[in-house]
């Protein structure tokens, strides 16, 4: 067993301190949002359409009984400083193989909950709103419902194909609510292109999965099931497979994580999921299916840290992701895809801190990111709500009439550029802290990307802030209909209507933005001597790494480097507002050279033109599938078509031998012993 974990197997409730939890309201997080499903699919859809806000009500009660047992169960294990254990139940036998159905709630798992079920009752009370009068009102919250009970199934998960089932059931939900307006042609679109990439990197995690099955007998020997999380990090821990097993099972798993995570190059699927409705993102970008990466590599760490390779791997491909995609967020004019691309961003911040070994910092960032980018992403349907558009270049000037919008968005990019004293300075500091104080190369290029990256986030998401809320109205929706010529608004835009959102899209922007405020010093905070209010120095590291974990501690809070990157930010802010507040440099002054950047940047890097044009097209489906189609007409066909014949044709050539005449009969038998006679004499 892994050092400091908990041995799996202790069957019935679990005593810490006076708190019971028992296995059942373990379970109920998960069933809570799945019997909602169920309800609203079953009842409300069919038989109560003249009701569809029940299923608005049914949805938030059933999440805000999940948040509830699940804030219970993060008190529970931060008062017993223990991982809760309970036993695993039998589902299928292969051979000698048994797969078994059971719970993992470590100090990950009980974090894990809290923020995936928290976040995701904002966003449904914010729907009740935003999704108002839209005919799929009772079909959107079924499938929300859904998609949060999968990725809380995906979360609680002991087993390795239990876990896989949850997290293509995650791919599907999405799949469905990026195309939840199909008829719009761009939605449906956008969900196959989600479906397909992150299949990409599904192969390999599939592959990590057969790699353990047909490898069985290495851990049954040793007391092991190859399926059950805890005993792959036990066996690992125990050298039961070689260093380059172990560096490929851990690239198998993080090829899956790449594609939930959208890390370079399987990046390109999140854009374009911007097509579903703004709930949808801000759900899908905060807590569930791209935080389902991240949580793939944090659940199997013990396995990443067993080969360097790996480790190198993941820094780097995430470092050069979370600087790769501040680039795109500086020329889009949508502002859903500003803050797509500064997901991916923050992804890549979180792989970055996973591979330099910050696990504690890594989890802290994705606990903090979940509350300031479903702020943002509220924020931009908020304003859509408004101007009835997503282009930031129909905007302008809303801060006067939507102040609280304004107020809420603003301390949410403060948190994101990495501002003290907001939540998501505390986070970025920690993984900056750890990569400079490294010693290897990797540590030294994964800190210098990210600082660059520090940046460009400041740049990008004042630029947002600047073109949307400051300045003159330039028009919204009516406007840009008018400058493409068209007659109507596209479908799921809103005509212009300049007022503040109503409450139910305003309070939980509020209450994110509060947390936004808080999270970060409250949950991790300055390295005194005694902490603030007796909390101890860094006890959320402390706490989900767990005593003995292998991850290494955080050190003590650098004021030098927090200052760095905070001038950092502050000077991308400060670029920011020489270019769209006080215009001192002029953008088009500067030739050609900016118009390359610009398209280049807008084209995404010809990333998309490279794997639809060029992967697609040209090799799959000229190359590989044309081979395929000419070996089918040409060699298949032709085999069949030959056999065909030569079974019509065999019998009447046949049947010209058979004329009926007994002199032709003795002739040829005379000529066919005469044949083997010969044979005979001469071979004896």
């Amino acid at each position: 067993m892994a050092p400091g974990k908990a041995p799996i197997g202790h069957a019935g409730p679990v005593v810490r301190d006076g708190q019971v939890i028992s296995e059942g309201a373990v379970w109920a997080i998960f069933f809570l949002p799945l019997a909602a499903f169920l309800l609203i699919s079953l009842v409300i859809r069919p038989f109560l359409k003249a009701y569809p806000r029940q299923s608005a009500y049914v949805t938030i009660l059933a999440i805000a009984g999940s948040l509830g047992l699940s804030s219970w169960l993060l008190y529970s294990a931060i008062e017993g400083r223990a991982d809760l254990e309970f036993a695993s139940h039998p589902w299928l036998t292969v051979g000698a193989l048994e797969i078994r159905v059971g719970l993992m709630v470590d100090h990950l798992t009980a974090v894990m909950l809290v923020v995936v079920t928290g976040v995701s009752l904002m966003v449904q009370v914010y729907s009740m709103g935003y999704m108002k009068g839209d005919p799929g009102y009772p079909r959107y919250f079924a499938l929300m419902c859904l998609f949060t009970a999968s990725m809380v199934g995906l979360v609680l998960s002991s087993n390795i194909v239990q876990l896989y089932v949850f997290w293509e059931l995650v791919g599907v939900c999405s799949y469905l609510l990026i195309g939840f307006w199909y008829n719009r042609p761009s939605a449906a679109a956008a969900a196959k292109k989600a479906f397909l990439v992150t299949r990409i990197g599904d192969v390999g995690f599939l592959l990590a999965i057969l790699y353990l099955f047909f490898n069985g007998s290495t851990f049954n020997d040793a007391g092991l099931n190859p399926l059950e999380i805890a005993d792959i990090h036990e066996g690992i821990g125990m050298g039961l497979l070689g260093s380059m097993a172990v560096t490929w099972l851990a690239v198998g798993i993080f090829a899956g994580a790449a594609g939930k995570s959208a890390q370079f190059p399987l990046h390109v699927w999140l854009p374009d999921a911007m097509e579903g409705p703004t709930p949808v993102s801000s759900l899908i970008h905060a807590a569930t299916m791209v935080a389902a990466g991240v949580f793939l590599v944090a659940r199997f760490f013990p396995v990443f840290e067993a080969s360097q390779d790996a480790m190198s791997a993941v820094a780097v491909v995430g470092a050069f992701t979370a600087i790769f995609s501040a680039t795109m967020g500086l020329a889009s004019n949508d502002i859903k895809r500003v803050m797509a691309y500064s997901t991916v961003s923050q992804l890549g911040y979180m792989m970055a801190a996973l591979g330099v070994g910050a696990f504690g910092a890594a989890i802290f960032h994705l606990f903090n990111h979940a509350f300031f980018k479903c702020l943002l992403f509220m924020g931009a349907g908020s304003v859509n709500h408004a101007a009835g558009t997503f282009d930031m270049r129909y905007m302008g000037g809303l801060r006067r009439v939507m102040p609280w919008t304004y107020a809420a968005t603003l301390i949410g990019a403060l948190s994101l550029a990495g501002i003290f004293p907001l939540s998501g300075f505390w986070s970025k500091d920690e993984i900056l802290l750890h990569a400079w104080r490294g010693h290897g190369t990797v540590d030294a290029v994964v800190f210098w990307l990210l600082i660059v990256a520090v940046f460009l986030t400041a740049v990008y998401a004042f630029r947002m802030i600047y073109m949307t809320f400051h300045g003159q109205f330039r028009g919204g929706a009516e406007k840009e209909f008018q400058e493409q010529g068209e007659g109507a608004p596209a479908a799921g835009s809103h005509d212009v209507h300049l007022a503040e959102s109503p409450p139910s899209m305003v309070g939980p922007m509020l209450v994110l933005a509060l947390a936004a405020v808080v999270s970060g010093y409250l949950v991790n905070p300055l390295g005194f001597k005694e902490g603030f209010l007796g909390v101890a120095p860094h006890w959320f590291n402390d706490f989900i790494v767990g005593p003995g974990g292998a991850a290494v501690a955080l050190e003590k809070f650098s004021f030098p480097l927090a200052s760095v990157s905070v001038l950092v930010a502050a000077g991308g802010i400060g670029v920011a507002t020489l270019l769209y507040v006080w215009p001192r440099v002029s953008l088009d002054g500067l030739g050609w050279p900016f118009k390359a950047a610009q398209r280049l940047l807008t084209e995404r890097y010809y990333m998309d033109h490279l794997f639809e044009g060029q992967v697609a097209y040209r090799l799959f489906y000229r190359v590989i599938a044309g081979t395929l189609d000419w070996f089918d007409r040409w060699i298949v066909d032709n085999v069949a078509e030959f056999t065909g014949w030569f079974s019509r044709n065999i019998g009447r050539a046949i049947s010209l031998v058979q004329a009926g005449q007994v002199q032709g009969y003795a002739v040829v038998t005379t000529v066919g012993v005469a044949a083997i006679v010969g044979a005979f004499l001469i071979w004896g």
